[in-house]
Formats: structure tokens, C-alpha cells, sequence
């Protein structure tokens, strides 16, 4: 741990603490220094300290830069969506793997019943959801329909950053294919795809859809490994469903769902859609998700000089936020519930605070 990252962790025990006075941002944005007052020990208001303080680890003294006070903008991830067209994607939102082999007659490929036709519905009935809160918005599609039916395609069919009406394009522009699930292999490539790009301000996510158990490429364990891998990465996964209740394959989407890091709360831990209004109720819950409680500065955060949050005049106690990317700060529980009822910005305050050599 550095010696800034002890400081803010240190510098919330502070005695004898009287005021600290701050500003608001400058007429054009722009974030103002803010003044402190000293406190009956020498230091300054808690969540500060004075320009030229005791190093805490002991060693040289510390120098440390006026405090910033910098408003924060909502952040909604960037979502990556990773479509499985396999060719159960062709049956009824009502079977289920139980069903015997007999039993599987797909519907007429333009049903609504079709799995693919109603994703499709949904996807197109939260545009201008997504539009209004300024989502961008990727899509990789597997298996690959002009191969084998284990292969993928090599690029993703709509980049990330793009808006929704493009992603609805492409997914009427596609359909099942006669191909397996290669959902370790698809993920694979997506995580290779998404380490290609330049950081970004907002958050990144992958929304996984899909109707059935990987069965080619690599198994469930390996689909796990791969999303928990992508995950340490700093991209979670968040899983759909199209699936009516099925003990084993529910089991199979909750381990990926937990290994995402994004799961519902309740059970399953993943999202369900087994007819038209679940769909668009799990993707409405998704966004909500992807763009909850995630604010962007306009500058790049060191997590350590970040001494304090305030959701308006009120201070987010220090276990109720994180820092959360390189221009990113997470609120969590109750913070992130108070974001949404109360007035005012979000905003922080910054520090920076390095040995005197």
C-alpha cells in the first residue's frame, strides 16, 4: 500500500476536527481548490491534511497539493452483447431441454414464439430507453453460420461504442443458425476484442443471451474460468436467460452469472426471459443495472488521492463508495440508493499527497 492510499485510509481519524470550508466548481466547469481550516492539532478538516504534513509510514515528510472538489456525471457501461443464434435459438420460449427429441418441431421461423424473434422485439422495444440515457452498445453473435457448428466469427458484427438502433439492425439482419454453443470460445474472443481497445471513461460490461449449456469448445467450468478471468480485467458479465425454469441449465447460468459479477439479487442469479414481457422486463432490470450508481469524472482518479464523496452536502461514508476505473467512482448500498432519491451532485474530493524528498 502507498503512502497516499495509508493516508486516505488513515486520515478519517482525525481529533478535534472543526470545519472545512469548500467551493463549487468554476463558472465553466472546471474544479476549484478548497480552502482549509487547521484543527487544534495542527492537521487539517477530516479527509485532508495540511500542505506540508508527518508522513504517516514515518519516512520523509509529505507534500501534499490543495484539495479539489470535481463534480461527477452519471456513467453508463458500455454494454458488449454477446448473442447466442445457435440453432435452438429457432424453437418455442416454452421448450425445454426435458422435452423428448420428438417433441422438438420449431415454430414458423416467423413466429413470435421464435426465441431469436422475440429477443429481437425486446432489444428494439428499449432503444429509446437506451437512447435517453446515452447507452453505446456492441454485438458479437455465435456460432459463426458459414463454418462448422463449433466455430465463431472472427470479429465482432458491431463494434463496441455504436448506438442501439445499429445493434437492433444487425440482430434483424441475423437469426439461428444451424450451429452448437460455443460459448467459451465466443467469450474468448469477445475478452481478446475488448483488451484491443483504448480505456474507456465509462464502465464496460458484457450482457451474455443465451438459451442453452455450452456444449462445444468448453464446458460450463470453462465458461466460468473465462468470465472470472474477464472479470479481473475489470469487465463484468451479467447473464439473460431465454429459458422457461430448468434445474440444470438454471445451475449452469447462476454459476456464470455469479462468476460475472453482476447477479440478481434473489434467485436465479441470472436473468430470465421465457416469453416477450420477460424479456423486456430483464433487459429493462439490466440497464438499470449497467447504469446505476456509476459516476465519471472528467479527469483520471488515482483511487488514493480521493478523500472524500458527497451525494449534495451530504457525506457518503467511506464504506459506501469505491473507486471503480480510471475516471470511475461506484456507489454501493445505501449511498447508491440515496443517489437516486436526493438532490444534489455527486461529487468528490481529491488530495494529492507524495513524500518531500
Amino acid at each position: 500500500m502507498d503512502s497516499r492510499r495509508q493516508y486516505r485510509l488513515r486520515s478519517h481519524v482525525c481529533s478535534c476536527c472543526f470545519i472545512v470550508v469548500f467551493s463549487a466548481c468554476g463558472g465553466d466547469g472546471s474544479p476549484e481548490a478548497i480552502s482549509e481550516e487547521m484543527t487544534a492539532d495542527g492537521g487539517t478538516a477530516e479527509g485532508t491534511m495540511p500542505s506540508n504534513a508527518t508522513n504517516p509510514d514515518g519516512g520523509d515528510p509529505l507534500q501534499c497539493d490543495d484539495v479539489v472538489s470535481t463534480d461527477l456525471e452519471p456513467a453508463p457501461a458500455e454494454l458488449m452483447v454477446v448473442a447466442d443464434r445457435s440453432a435452438s435459438m429457432s424453437l418455442s420460449l416454452s421448450w425445454v431441454p426435458s422435452d423428448r427429441p420428438g417433441r422438438i418441431i420449431p415454430p414458423p421461423a416467423d413466429s413470435p414464439d421464435v426465441r431469436w424473434n422475440a429477443l429481437q422485439r425486446a432489444f428494439n422495444a428499449l432503444v429509446p430507453e437506451w437512447n435517453a440515457l446515452g447507452f453505446k452498445l456492441g454485438l458479437a453473435t455465435f456460432p459463426a453460420p458459414e463454418s462448422g457448428r463449433c466455430d465463431i466469427e472472427s470479429a465482432p458484427r458491431v463494434s463496441l461504442g455504436t448506438s442501439p438502433s445499429e445493434i437492433t439492425s444487425a440482430l434483424d439482419a441475423a437469426g439461428p443458425t444451424n450451429g452448437n454453443t460455443p460459448t467459451f470460445t465466443a467469450l474468448g474472443a469477445v475478452s481478446t476484442y475488448l483488451d484491443s481497445l483504448p480505456a474507456a471513461s465509462n464502465p464496460r460490461m458484457i450482457l451474455l443471451v443465451t438459451d442453452g449449456q455450452p456444449n462445444c469448445g468448453g464446458d460450463t467450468d470453462d465458461v466460468v474460468s473465462m468470465v472470472t478471468s474477464i472479470r479481473e480485467r475489470g469487465v463484468d458479465t451479467v447473464v439473460l436467460g431465454i429459458t422457461p425454469p430448468h434445474r440444470p441449465l438454471d445451475a449452469t447460468l447462476d454459476r456464470i452469472a455469479n462468476a460475472g459479477g453482476q447477479p440478481r439479487l434473489g434467485e436465479p442469479k441470472f436473468y430470465r426471459g421465457d416469453s416477450q414481457d420477460a424479456l423486456e422486463r430483464s433487459l429493462r432490470e439490466i440497464t438499470q443495472s449497467a447504469s446505476d450508481c456509476r459516476f465519471v469524472s472528467p479527469q483520471t482518479i488515482n483511487g488514493a488521492d480521493i478523500t472524500r464523496v458527497f451525494i449534495g452536502d451530504r457525506e457518503v461514508p467511506g464504506d459506501q463508495w469505491m473507486h471503480d476505473g480510471e475516471r470511475t467512482v461506484a456507489l454501493l448500498g445505501q449511498a447508491c440508493a440515496d443517489s437516486k432519491t436526493q438532490t444534489g451532485r455527486v461529487r468528490m474530493q481529491t488530495q494529492e499527497c507524495v513524500p518531500r524528498r
